[in-house]
């Protein structure tokens, strides 16, 4: 039996669209969760149609406004939400389009990146912005916040390195805008894929369940199978020498190698992430705990599943996997 077009909408139900966008916006002001923002919309898109999806997505971001201006007096939640619609839309295009999930995800990640890119650049040369100075000035704003982590950290027990050293960056808040300035570029690289992998592998699976297909070519099983080509191995190779040795060379080659190095572990992370999802598979954990394990793994274990990722080139874990077909039920 063929799977159903997926461009065929399910029947509309109103109360579900509207948990749908009001999710939306709870993740959005939530910021901790918000890295899920684009997925209640992108998910109305593809089960209702693109008019009934971007619909709701346009009201919410009405909302959002509303919230900015009036509620929290302040544009981030704007921002975010705009940001969180940018990526539904290129997530439900995925989706409805029928394109490979892995192509689609890198060309939305790239096209993001390079519009974002040259925006920053021309509000920068068009108005002659000192990104530094316009860095300290928000500091300076948020100083009552900044003070109260201080008194948190000098009243904390104990005298850990960690927070002797946080405590002595927030007395200098130039080393905080520099720290900034040179990790920024990074870290937007790998929040922007990491965004559109994990709610391009939630709309795809929340669709095949809500359809109740079985596997095919476009589901999320393929982002769970991505493999980094081995020659990327060399451009690893140089960013680590950059960032070891690099001082030799200039200041900034040190910058650039550790920051090329982090952008490339988003990507053996993805590949680390599907090797630790079929050993769960193999040792048979299934339910809370697996969604548990999940969680805490994609929240505080990026590293280690970049290095598994990247290790798996020489070792190829899956291998170790593979189930004997005589082995009885546990």
């Amino acid at each position: 039996m063929e799977p159903e077009d997926i461009t065929q909408t399910l029947p509309f139900d109103r109360n579900r669209l509207a948990l749908l966008g009001v999710s939306s916006l709870l993740l959005c002001v939530s910021f901790i969760m918000s890295i899920f923002t684009p997925f209640p919309i992108a998910l109305a898109a593809v089960l209702y149609g693109r008019r009934i999806g971007y619909g709701a997505g346009a009201i919410a971001w009405v909302v959002s406004i509303v919230l900015s201006v009036f509620v929290f007096q302040d544009g981030t939640i704007f921002l975010i939400y705009s940001l969180g619609m940018v990526a539904a839309i290129a997530i439900s295009e995925i989706a409805l389009r029928k394109v490979k999930p892995l192509r689609g995800m890198m060309i939305a990640g790239g096209s993001f990146l390079l519009l974002l890119s040259l925006i920053f650049t021309y509000a920068v040369k068009v108005n002659g912005l000192d990104v530094k100075k316009v860095l300290l000035t928000q500091l300076e704003n948020s100083k009552e916040i900044i003070d109260a982590q201080k008194k948190s950290l000098e009243n904390s027990s104990g005298e850990s390195k960690e927070a002797f050293e946080a405590l002595a960056l927030l007395n200098q808040p130039e080393l905080i805008v520099d720290q900034v300035i040179k990790e920024a570029p990074s870290w937007f690289f790998i929040t922007t894929f990491l965004v559109l992998w994990l709610n391009l592998f939630l709309v795809l699976k929340s669709n095949r369940i809500a359809r109740k297909w079985g596997k095919d070519q476009f589901s999320e099983f393929e982002l769970l199978k991505i493999k980094v080509p081995d020659h990327m191995i060399w451009p690893v190779i140089l960013s680590l020498v950059l960032t070891v040795f690099g001082d030799s060379l200039g200041v900034w080659y040190p910058v650039i190698g550790l920051n090329l190095l982090k952008c490339l572990s988003v990507f053996y992370f993805f590949q680390g992430f599907g090797i630790y999802l079929a050993f769960l598979d193999y040792v048979r954990i299934r339910g809370f705990i697996r969604t548990v394990l999940i969680m805490l793994t994609v929240f505080t274990a990026f590293q280690v599943m970049a290095l598994i990722g990247l290790f798996d080139m020489f070792v190829n874990f899956r291998r170790f996997f593979i189930k004997d077909e005589n082995q009885g039920e546990l």
